[in-house]
Parts: structure tokens; sequence; C-alpha cells
């Protein structure tokens, strides 16, 4: 969703195409494969045609990223239940078996994961850093998209940017339960 975003927003993202569009994610992935292959200490080409560009980088592969560069990051921030049952419809549609009790401890490491890269990243001088809520994008997302642009310090189209949200591809929501 940020992605798709940040595209219409007018920045120039950095992809491959080599994953599209399919049932999960009907817009395609962002993604450039290359990223992938980040390992700390090792050269990372696709970074020279990075400047001034959006990248998709999961959150575990920042740790790889060459600390002579600066870096922007847009952290989104799913609730764990919702990243969970997400990875369990994509699980069961390709056939396979799903664990309940591997899933709490999977929410755990998630939530530790999470916290831990906030953290790191809070440190590292060479990374600034805004956590956005993906509910809180679907919910209100000109204010989000302005966040973002506010953030990345450019002139981007706001209101273009909030258009892309669409609350139909949010099908894994936590309930809030009644008031």
């Amino acid at each position: 969703m940020m992605m798709a975003m940040l595209q219409a927003g007018g920045l120039e993202l950095l992809t491959d195409n080599a994953r599209g569009p399919d049932r999960e994610n009907p817009r395609g992935y962002f993604e450039l494969e290359a990223v992938k292959g980040l390992r700390r200490g090792q050269q990372a080409p696709w970074l020279e045609r990075a400047p001034g560009k959006g990248v998709k980088v999961i959150s575990r592969l920042l740790y790889e990223l060459p600390a002579c560069c600066n870096y922007n990051v847009i952290l989104m921030r799913r609730p764990i239940g919702e990243v969970l049952a997400s990875q369990r419809q994509m699980v069961l549609a390709r056939g396979g078996a799903v664990d309940a009790g591997q899933e709490a401890s999977l929410a755990q490491v998630f939530g530790d994961h999470l916290a831990e890269v906030e953290a790191w990243m809070a440190v590292n001088n060479n990374m600034r850093s805004l956590a956005v809520d993906y509910p809180d994008v679907v919910s209100r997302p000109v204010e989000q998209a302005s966040r973002v642009a506010d953030f990345l310090q450019l002139p981007m189209e706001v209101e273009a940017m909030a258009a892309t949200v669409d609350p139909a591809l949010h099908r894994q929501r936590l309930c809030a339960g009644p008031e």
C-alpha cells in the first residue's frame, strides 16, 4: 500500500516487477529482487541507483544496509494478529497446514523484532524513520499521506497518494469488539 502511495505521490520507485500482482496483492509487490541479497559488508550495486527513489526493504534487512548512506525509512506497522491472519490465509490457499501453537510464539517474535528495529533505527545517525500504522492509513489516508510527504520533505501529490488507498484490500482486520 505505501509503495503505491509513494508512486502516486510522484516519487520514483526502484523496482523490477519480478514478482507481479497475485490474489494476495492485486496491485503487485513493488519489490526489487536485488534487495533480498543484502548482506552486511557486501556491495549493493543497486544502491547507486537508489538516491531520491523509493525502495522496499523488509525490516530484518534494514540492518544490512551500508552505513555509508543516509536513509529515510517509512516503517509500516500492522497489528501482529492481522499479519498472522494474512500469512495463515496464504499458507492455506497454497494447500499448507497452520500450527496454531506456532502462531502465538510468532506473534511474540514479530513484536520483539519490531521493537528492536525501531530502537536500533533511533540510535543510527544515518536513519530517519517514520512509523505509519496500516489501519490509520486505511481509515485516514489523507492525514497519513500528508505525514509521509512532510517526513520526506518532498512536494508530493497528497490527494493522489490518498486516492490509492482501497479499504477493500484491508481484508485481515482485528475486531475491536463492542464498546
